[in-house]
């Protein structure tokens, strides 16, 4: 995967990003990322109350690696890497994550009303 971040107003740190870009490229790590299984475009439709989460399907990817995620509105993702605890974060737009193979993503899950868009890749 390979592309362009458009950031406003201009960053003003000095780390990864140069101060005053406005436009940062991004490539996956390793690039290329190579994947085995992939979901495909997957949207799912989740209304659901606020303590109850829909789980999304991993279309036969069992070690997620990557995943790139879409919400319209704000909703609650909960994802779990292999025996730990769920992390739990509110998203609204967009969320891209490489996951180290060592601890691949093997839940996804969403709670809220909205449209969720994603696509989970991964060796498995």
């Amino acid at each position: 995967m390979l592309g362009n971040l458009a950031v406003a107003p201009a960053s003003s740190g000095e780390g990864g990003v140069p101060g005053g870009a406005t436009s940062i490229p991004y490539q996956t790590n390793p690039n290329p990322k190579c994947v085995s299984v992939s979901t495909g475009d997957q949207v799912a439709t989740v209304a659901t109350s606020a303590a109850a989460y829909v789980t999304l399907s991993m279309g036969g990817v069992t070690q997620g690696t990557f995943l790139f995620l879409i919400v319209t509105g704000t909703m609650t993702i909960r994802t779990t890497q292999g025996e730990a605890p769920p992390a739990v974060e509110v998203i609204c737009g967009m969320k891209v994550v490489e996951y180290d193979p060592g601890s691949p993503l093997t839940k996804l899950e969403a709670s809220g009303s909205g449209v969720v868009e994603y696509l989970i890749a991964g060796p498995q």
